[in-house]
């Protein structure tokens, strides 16, 4: 259109000039040379003022399209930096219960309203460095930014103008006037980019769009932070815990660790997949995966070592309890082998508020198993009924055992004396045999 009107104005001053000289209005004939005909001095003037106006009318046009591109890369920033400054930075504050009249379909809508973040990031664990990192790091963000608005000005810059044009030089130089060269200078008009670069409400812009920036992203920095707890934990579950370690450990212990590794499970679980920081959003599934079987694997390997350690300290009392009861439920043969029974009818007596304790410790462990749904075998299940049927039989059988224990020791009681008197006549008659004149005799 530009070079059209361009054309229709050299038309017009070709015709009015043949008009002039009386032609056929076809234009300037060209001469054998390729030149066009000479020109007086005035229709020289006149050609000149022609593409004088030409000229300027070119570069209003130039103006015009640089200035609207220049609006366009001004208010495009504009945009950019409402998109920033129009969220808060940080995490948003928790939605407010619904009023009591709030029906179902305004909650909906305003869900649906939710603000959809421009970033994202992902935060991970970096084994390397041990400590909780996020990409793309500040400084790629940053530098995407500024070549993102270079790339505006590269933009315009690419436009150029159409004064400087190759094509545009036949309106605003004519090349020969009466066979020479014309050294009209035209300049290339405005610099788009020097206007740009050189304005101040738009350095002014750039540096408000990098402040929101980095104000929204010294946020997510802060974020980050959040999970630091988290990496201790699973560095200590790592490193730190060996389940072996609880053989032989006192209930209570069992029992803050499994409830520590509930609470740890909890906490892994409540990490976010996605998390809304301003205009980022942070993705925490690599991160949330890595940290959670940590508690989950410590938890299984003591609902792995429990059963045997109940098992082990079952096994044992059983072992210990059938023992002695059928030690005692053996009768003593002489006064020694009484003796013997006696002292460990004692024992075993003196001993029965420990099996006590120790059935009472295991009932409470396998107690929390349950509370903890450790599953235990069932030969484990069978085994605990052994031993409380053991234990019952043991109490009985002391209880016979001790109601008879006077009666059998006044038995092996008379048996000693009924002993000591047969010794007795025993010696006497010995002694009789040794008094006797005959042993005496010299024959």
């Amino acid at each position: 259109a530009v070079q059209e009107a361009c054309d229709k104005a050299i038309s017009k001053f070709e015709s009015e000039i043949a008009a002039a000289d009386g032609t056929n209005g076809d234009g300037l004939a060209m001469t054998m040379s390729g030149h066009p005909p000479k020109r007086s001095f005035l229709q020289q003037a006149q050609l000149r003022s022609v593409c004088t106006k030409i000229t300027n009318y070119i570069r209003v046009v130039d103006y015009i399209v640089l200035s609207t591109l220049h609006s366009l890369l001004t208010s495009s920033l504009e945009d950019l930096l409402h998109h920033f400054d129009s969220v808060a930075p940080g995490l948003p504050p928790e939605d407010p219960p619904p009023a009591a009249e709030e029906t179902l379909a305004v909650t909906k809508a305003l869900k649906a309203a939710k603000y959809t973040p421009l970033f994202l990031v992902e935060v991970y664990f970096d084994p390397d460095e041990q400590s909780i990192e996020f990409s793309p790091a500040g400084a790629e963000f940053s530098g995407k930014i500024d070549a993102a608005m270079n790339d505006f000005v590269s933009m315009v810059r690419t436009v150029g103008t159409l004064v400087s044009h190759e094509a545009f030089k036949e309106y605003t130089q004519p090349a020969f006037i009466n066979g020479r060269q014309d050294t009209v200078e035209v300049s290339e008009g405005f610099d788009i980019v020097g206007l740009i670069d050189d304005n101040d409400d738009y350095n002014e812009l750039v540096e408000n769009i990098k402040g929101s920036f980095d104000a929204h992203f010294g946020e997510v920095v802060e974020y980050v932070k959040v999970f630091e707890p988290h990496k201790e934990i699973f560095l200590k579950n790592s490193h730190e815990f060996d389940v072996e370690e609880l053989w032989g450990a006192e209930l209570e212990v069992f029992k803050e660790h499994l409830d520590r590794f509930v609470e740890q499970e909890a906490l892994f679980e409540s990490i976010p997949h996605k998390e809304t920081i301003g205009i980022f959003r942070a993705q925490n599934v690599r991160l949330r995966d890595l940290f959670l079987p940590s508690p989950r694997h410590c938890l299984k390997q003591i609902h792995e070592l429990l059963p045997r350690f109940g098992a082990e300290l079952n096994s044992k009392l059983l072992n210990e309890t059938t023992f002695a009861y059928e030690r005692l439920n053996k009768q003593p043969g002489n006064v020694a082998e009484f003796v013997d029974f006696s002292n460990f009818l004692n024992e075993t007596n003196a001993r029965q508020k420990e099996f006590s304790d120790r059935w009472s410790a295991i009932e409470k462990l396998y107690a929390l198993m349950n509370e903890a749904s450790v599953p235990v075998p069932e030969q484990d299940e069978a085994s605990r009924k052994m031993m409380e049927h053991s234990l019952g039989q043991l109490r009985y059988q002391v209880a016979v055992v001790e109601s008879a224990q006077e009666e059998k020791t006044v038995q092996f009681t008379d048996d000693i004396d009924k002993g000591i008197a047969d010794l007795r006549t025993a010696a006497d008659e010995l002694l009789a045999a040794a008094d006797d004149p005959r042993l005496f005799d010299g024959e």
